[in-house]
């Protein structure tokens, strides 16, 4: 055909040149070339779909991903997605059509060879890795329409070792070579977020022993290492999106901030439940469950499982084991809607050993059958049963003994509380959620005291910190409590506020509003807790969660308003509950 990108070129005038032609039908089977014309051709036939989907279902090849995962991706804005290069032309393929569901504007930056294929030149920019005397021209052009692309709010592939990995990492794996620092210039430039990516697979041995020989064989059996990956799945993982602002460290410094998107890369690839905790391995993989699996599971809870129900939304309480795959969504939401705020672990799922001994309530869309938020909860009795003290979240926070608990108990730890950013302009989607603790409680009511921190981002400036903690320290305080606690990791005492220390959590949440460039109030969360009448115990600053500043809160029924506490348990349980607990209190006073 005129113009055949797979027809092997013929050479300059050489002594060899009649022998190169005469080989060429050889060489071209052995290649793979001629089978890659006839899928290539094969795609023309439907030029209405992105030509990365053709290519994989000419191919054959299903990209594996989650929906939880699917979900990282934002729908606008500058998006640097970086992956390690296991395979070759494939991974580019694979992750176009990937991010391409989220949004239309991919692109991908890869090798200047791939230019040959005409459907390429409209998906990639391409760059030179080879050296020589023309190629770092050919990089600059690519590279400049690339930094374009990115500031002009499109989404950008790249693929940072510039070359299919071949090296042997210290678990016999093949890895990528080293990254070059262009990706971190691209994001210190740009802007951009970045998503790392992990693709799961290898080469056959065949393309590593020829690239001992000359790293030019690895590159001419590249097409046939695309033909040997037909009728198969890849499974594809996508990390949680990092702001620039949050390559701590790397302002200006572009190898250390690639060096930063490395190490995400490489955590996500690492085996899923080595991230977590022992006691979290069986619910790591479900993290990568799809919504019909996370369905049927909770269609086998049992009905009193479910608390409220309003409308498309459903809230349950369960055990661990009773919801593996659901936990591992859970866990996997928990990280995206912690990091989109300058918290979270930095690990894949945010699962810990504490989810296996703790109870599990979450709020449920059936109508688009997604998890729309969740709240952890521990109760104390049966923990320190089995567990004692140290069986308690907080208790990695703050140091307390048995003396704090007595106090307290019967009472419920709660944390790990979110709600997923889409719902987040919903009201309703944490008044289900408290709705559902309510209920709880109101078939449960020896647990008159609720206590839990409350995470306040590294993101909020230095001032409203220090507002927080004094309007907190001063109008809150329980002290004879706050005794018996002690910060494990105290934050630096810092000058009292400039300002007069508010009253009131409005006068504090206009303050704070005044203070922070984007307008961000008073932490939805510490508000709720305070309509409740919370009393604070403590602060710590907690470096495995973004270094939030968390405040050790406590809200004991007893003392919120009737009216109030009735919108959670509802009027009739609400009555019956402040009667037993005036009977117990009359009993101990007698």
């Amino acid at each position: 055909m005129a113009g055949d990108p797979f027809q092997i070129d013929t050479p300059p005038a050489t002594p060899y040149r009649a022998a190169i032609v005469a080989a060429r039908p050889l060489l071209s089977w052995l290649l793979g070339l001629g089978t890659c014309r006839a899928l290539y051709e094969r795609t023309q036939s439907d030029r209405d779909a992105p030509f990365e989907c053709r290519a994989l279902k000419a191919l054959d090849v299903e990209p594996r991903i989650s929906d939880t995962e699917l979900d990282v991706i934002p729908a606008r804005g500058p998006l640097l997605v970086a992956s390690n290069h296991p395979h070759g032309a494939l991974d580019g393929l694979l992750l176009a059509s990937i991010v391409g569901r989220k949004r239309s504007d991919v692109r991908v930056l890869t090798n200047h060879l791939l230019s040959r294929i005409p459907d390429l030149s409209e998906l990639c920019f391409f760059v030179d890795p080879f050296g020589g005397p023309t190629s770092c021209a050919r990089s600059q052009v690519g590279l400049r329409a690339a930094r374009l692309w990115l500031r002009n709010g499109g989404a950008l592939v790249v693929f940072p070792s510039g070359e299919v990995a071949h090296r042997r990492g210290p678990s016999g794996s093949r890895i990528d070579s080293p990254w070059r620092s262009t990706i971190g210039r691209l994001v210190l430039t740009t802007g951009a977020q970045v998503i790392p990516a992990f693709i799961d697979g290898a080469n056959t041995r065949w393309f590593y022993v020829a690239g001992r020989v000359h790293p030019a064989l690895r590159t001419a059996l590249l097409a046939r290492e695309l033909l040997n990956k037909r009728g198969k799945a890849v499974t594809v993982r996508l990390g949680v999106p990092v702001a620039t602002r949050d390559l701590v460290g790397t302002a200006g410094d572009a190898a250390r901030a690639t060096a930063s998107i490395r190490r995400a890369v490489e955590e996500l690839g690492a085996a899923v439940p080595s991230a977590v905790h022992t006691t979290a391995e069986p619910y790591a993989m479900s993290g990568l469950n799809g919504a019909s699996t996370i369905s049927a599971e909770i269609e086998q809870l049992p009905d009193e499982s479910c608390l409220v129900e309003s409308g498309a939304f459903q809230v349950f309480l369960a055990e661990a084991g009773r919801i593996p795959a659901t936990l591992g969504a859970i866990g996997r939401l928990r990280e995206l809607t912690y990091r989109a705020v300058g918290e979270g672990t930095g690990r894949l799922l945010d699962l810990d050993s504490f989810d296996e001994r703790y109870l599990h309530l979450f709020s449920w869309d059936r109508k688009r059958k997604q998890i729309v938020g969740a709240y952890r909860i521990g109760r104390t009795d049966r923990i320190m049963a089995t567990a004692g003290v140290d069986g308690l979240y907080t208790r990695t926070l703050f140091r307390y003994d048995e003396r704090l608990i007595a106090r307290l108990s019967p009472a419920l730890e709660l944390g790990r509380s979110f709600v997923r950013a889409e719902y987040q302009k919903n009201y309703l989607a944490l008044l289900l959620l408290w709705k559902g603790i309510g209920r709880f409680v109101a078939t449960h009511p020896q647990y008159r005291v609720l206590f839990g921190p409350v995470s306040i981002s590294c993101r909020y400036s230095d001032s409203s910190h220090r507002l927080l903690m004094a309007f907190l320290h001063q109008n809150h305080l329980d002290s004879d409590l706050a005794d018996l606690v002690e910060a494990i990791n105290p934050r630096a005492v810092n000058p009292a506020p400039a300002l007069p220390v508010p009253r009131s959590v409005e006068e504090a949440d206009r303050l704070v509003t005044e203070a922070e460039r984007d307008g961000k109030g008073v932490p939805i969360l510490l508000r709720q807790y305070l309509k409740l009448n919370a009393k604070l115990l403590g602060f710590n600053v907690d470096p495995q969660f973004g270094d939030a500043l968390d405040a050790l809160m406590m809200v004991d029924l007893t003392t919120v308003h009737a009216a109030i506490l009735s919108r959670y348990l509802g009027r009739q349980a609400t009555a019956q509950f402040l009667a037993r607990h005036r009977a117990v209190q009359s009993a101990h006073a007698a």
